[in-house]
């Protein structure tokens, strides 16, 4: 599973880097929960004995002498900004979690069946590497190539450009706000199955500073690094300060990602849809309620979308939109939540494939998917009965 990350300290690969080598360090093969991926003042070594970042000084700091830079006060028990610790989490275990789905999202750990993380054979690999190691930014590169919201990120921002510029504020990477709503008790609620503003700048914001360690894009204005094969280091003193910048230059040609290798790692079908957890606050029980009730059929049409684009990546062809909206429609207790609607809202929900990591270039009716994709992989998780319906109406529907 991968899932779509939203906090800025992921955007980190220093960070990330340092937490694998911990994990090697502390687990090896074996596996590790969410809160032994915290900082653990108790053990011998922490997370900061492997930072490249940490500062070290005799006086501050409680870990062998080292501290967070990015932590705003150099004694914080928190210890580590992208984990937080056992002894403070300021975050109630939402940096850890970002932090597993980042490192997730790289394919260099992955979720056992019981719900605990695991390093994999390229985790092994890219831990054994220094930071400053020239091998580690090819290791880096696949990696961040794998994971479909990158790609999916990298495609609006090649879309986007003119004369090889791009404007952040121009991408949209996120879940579709579709505008609907459905009676619920005689009354009118709205559902919750977009991003909000927020979340959408910080997914941006942290795809972003990968595509700048990988040498992919660069702000506009900013002396490039000089050395190409340890670009990935020289880019973290630009890192460490805030990223207030709103132009890139796009490193990458247009055709880019046409030749580039296959996502192996969209979005899948349980990743398809926000989380409704942050839902319960400020009086938003009910949207919430609602919200819940026709998730799975939301999951369900994006699925669909995500799908025969994907279908159609591997076998050269393209999705007419009319015929999508008009199969999928045969299967209301699958698909839709109000059929007056269903148009328009499908037509709402294509930007999911870019998210999940299929991006397409639209001309008319047709979406051409611009990446290859396996249609087994982001229906993992799907049940049976969806991803059989969505396979009867692909001839009806690939072009």
């Amino acid at each position: 599973m991968s899932a779509l990350i939203n906090r800025v300290p992921t955007g980190r690969i220093a960070s990330l880097h340092a937490e694998l080598q911990y994990l090697q360090w502390r687990f090896g093969h074996k596996p590790f929960s969410l809160m032994e991926m915290k900082l653990d003042p108790t053990l011998k070594k922490t997370q900061l004995d492997f930072y490249i970042l940490a500062v070290r000084h005799s006086k501050w700091g409680s870990y062998n002498g080292r501290y967070d830079p990015f932590l705003r006060n150099r004694l914080d028990r928190a210890g580590f900004h992208l984990t937080q610790s056992t002894v403070r989490d300021t975050q109630k275990s939402k940096s850890v979690s970002e932090c597993f789905n980042a490192l997730e999202a790289l394919g260099w750990i992955e979720r056992t069946p019981d719900r605990l993380g695991k390093i994999t054979a390229l985790g092994t690999r890219v831990a054994r590497l220094n930071y400053e190691d020239p091998k580690f930014l090819p290791l880096l590169r696949s990696s961040i190539l794998a994971y479909g919201p990158f790609v999916g990120f990298l495609s609006e921002a090649i879309r986007t450009q003119k004369s090889g510029v791009f404007k952040r504020n121009g991408i949209f990477i996120g879940y579709p706000q579709t505008g609907e709503f459905i009676t619920v008790g005689g009354e009118r609620v709205p559902l919750s199955v977009g991003s909000q503003a927020d979340s959408v700048t910080r997914t941006r914001s942290a795809l972003v500073a990968w595509a700048m360690t990988a040498g992919y894009l660069w702000p506009r204005g900013v002396p490039h690094p000089k050395n190409e094969k340890l670009w990935h280091v020289e880019v973290l003193p630009v890192l460490q300060g805030k990223w207030p910048w709103s132009s890139f230059e796009l490193l990458v040609p247009a055709d880019f990602l046409e030749k580039a290798p296959p996502v192996s790692r969209p979005l899948d079908y349980i990743a398809m849809t926000k989380s409704t957890k942050a839902l319960r606050e400020r009086g938003q029980s009910g949207i919430r309620s609602a919200t819940m009730g026709v998730e799975s059929l939301v999951k369900n049409r994006r699925l669909a979308i995500v799908y025969a684009l994907a279908s159609a990546s591997v076998l050269g062809q393209s999705v007419s939109v009319a015929a999508l909206i008009a199969q999928l429609g045969k299967y209301p207790k699958l698909f839709v939540v109000e059929k007056k609607d269903f148009r328009h809202v499908l037509l709402q929900e294509l930007p999911i494939a870019h998210t999940a990591g299929v991006p397409y270039l639209q001309q008319g009716d047709r979406l051409m998917p611009l990446v290859r994709c396996s249609p087994d992989t982001v229906a993992k998780g799907a049940p049976i009965e969806v991803v059989t319906a969505i396979k009867g109406m692909l001839s009806s529907v690939l072009l």
